[in-house]
């Protein structure tokens, strides 16, 4: 999936604490031991609305438990048995991770989301990785793009392919143009894809318009079978004082007419009571 950071971290401020069980103040610091959702709401401008990081994570409404993408920033959620608080830290787009992870008042930039578990594991064996979510403290920290075109778009991507700019019907919806097409589309805009189809496919649109345009081309897709050439005889009978009119079925082989006799012999099959 692809996202766009709505909001922008500042893993690195400064910030004022206030500790009301000590009744203190601590001004102009990154952070404070044991303070690990009050720092990442800082950094990320939220409110503070939860005591703890089990909370915050509880009452997120886009949580997901795989690994973040790179390219964005969010908050990451763990637990460990022990702890009922659980912890919060902050992805970067890099992967690399800030933590309130030891005493110092200044969070720790640790290399990888690893090197962050290792750390805690040697304190906490239990330490586990839950997720991440888009969101803090009702506040969307990043949103999906939608628009974007993915892996599991390939059959949109077929569809459009062979009704708008005309690829080979089969080959297409059989797969054969797939690799190339995903690797120059996925992430790119459905917008972009679709209008750069239009434009490819004019040649395509014309040609089809110029076939639906010719009559023999009409016949053809109707007449799926050998057709029917309706032929009227006039029948004169001594003993009958008046002409009957007498229809017959002819079959006849498709090559012996011109398609101006086909499409009339069709106009009489339907008329024709």
């Amino acid at each position: 999936m692809n996202y766009t950071q709505l909001v922008t971290p500042n893993p690195e401020g400064k910030w004022n604490y206030y500790v009301w069980q000590e009744n203190k103040w601590y001004y102009n610091i990154g952070c404070l031991p044991g303070w690990c959702l009050a720092y990442v709401e800082n950094a990320l401008g939220t409110s503070h609305l939860y005591k703890n990081a089990t909370e915050a994570r509880e009452a997120s409404q886009h949580f997901h438990t795989d690994l973040p993408p790179l390219g964005i920033c969010v908050p990451l959620h763990f637990s460990m048995d022990d702890v009922p608080d659980g912890h919060i830290a902050l992805w970067m787009s890099d992967g690399t991770v800030y933590s309130t992870t030891n005493q110092s008042t200044t969070p720790v930039h640790h290399k990888s989301l690893d090197d962050l578990i290792a750390t805690y594991k040697k304190c906490y064996p239990t330490f586990t990785y839950l997720g991440w979510s888009e969101d803090l403290a009702t506040i969307r920290i990043v949103k999906e793009n939608s628009d974007m075109i993915t892996k599991e778009d390939v059959s949109i991507v077929r569809i459009i392919n062979s009704e708008v700019e005309g690829y080979p019907l089969e080959d297409t919806h059989a797969g054969k143009f797939d690799e190339q097409e995903m690797a120059a589309w996925v992430g790119k805009d459905f917008r972009d894809f679709i209008w750069s189809r239009w434009i490819n496919g004019e040649g395509y649109r014309a040609s089809k318009a110029e076939a639906f345009a010719r009559p023999e081309t009409v016949i053809k897709e109707v007449v799926k079978e050998v057709p029917v050439e309706v032929i009227k005889e006039v029948i004169k009978e001594v003993p009958v004082d008046k002409i009957v009119t007498v229809n017959k079925e002819i079959r006849v082989g498709i090559e012996e007419f011109s398609a101006g006799q086909l499409f009339s012999a069709m106009i009489k099959k339907l008329f024709t009571k």
